[in-house]
């Protein structure tokens, strides 16, 4: 859809949106990444009530980083923008931008955890 407009701006703007975003996502990575393999061996050894503590943990972690996040939402744009300067208008576009993906991660965390419900039903009629 951007590509179609004929500007460069916007398209900027997304790109600048999106290495920020994704910086923010990569920095949060350790949560996921720490969490799946204490899952899978909870879940091997057949534990459900291990993968539901691992996920409350995961959860508060996720909860307290997210409100960090959110709470000095604008100084954290404000220093991006300084570490990757751009024009006034990509600037604006892109914090348009990640303001529109950013609720993306709500959608997320609601997919996981309807997934996570599906599991732990799904181990109790198998258990």
């Amino acid at each position: 859809m951007v590509r179609q407009v004929g500007q460069a701006a916007p398209i900027g703007a997304v790109g600048l949106g999106e290495v920020i975003l994704a910086s923010v996502y990569w920095m949060l990575g350790f949560l996921r990444m720490g969490t799946s393999g204490l899952v899978a061996q909870a879940r091997g050894a057949g534990n459900a009530p291990d993968c539901g503590a691992i996920l409350i943990r995961a959860l508060m972690i996720a909860a307290v980083a997210g409100l960090g996040l959110i709470a000095p939402q604008g100084g954290l744009v404000w220093a991006a923008f300084r570490i990757a300067p751009a024009s006034a208008e990509v600037e604006g576009l892109a914090r348009q931008s990640m303001m529109m993906i950013g609720g993306n991660i709500a959608a997320h965390r609601s997919l996981v955890s309807r997934r996570c419900r599906r599991d732990r039903v799904q181990a109790e009629d198998d258990g």
